[in-house]
């Protein structure tokens, strides 16, 4: 059980880590909607893009925008956050604080 529970964590980790990077796709994505938006190329909104194009809603984009947002600093190391992404959103204001919190945790973490 000890070892199953150490890829438990591992794919906890996992799952975090990409949906970190997802989320900063999102946000260059976002970034090049709302370029092409007002150059005229585009039209409607972000939120109906998303659903029709790749097929997520706003609110959980959102997430993964903010979470990468706050977290992504730390990016050589948040393959190793092993909490499940809904913890995460819901103490995100928690941990961030945390980790800026002193000097000597964000040099590790960063």
């Amino acid at each position: 059980m000890k070892e199953r529970y150490k890829v438990l964590q591992n794919l906890n980790a996992r799952v975090v880590g990409a949906a970190l990077n997802y989320g900063a796709w999102l946000n260059a994505d976002y970034l090049l909607f709302e370029w092409n938006k007002s150059a005229g190329k585009v039209g409607g909104s972000w939120a109906k893009w998303l659903k029709e194009n790749v097929g997520i809603s706003d609110s959980y984009a959102r997430q993964l925008r903010e979470l990468s947002t706050k977290f992504g600093d730390f990016e050589e190391k948040n393959h190793h956050f092993t909490i499940p992404f809904s913890e995460l959103w819901k103490r995100r204001l928690k941990i961030q604080e945390m980790l800026h919190r002193v000097d000597t945790t964000v040099a590790f973490w960063k």
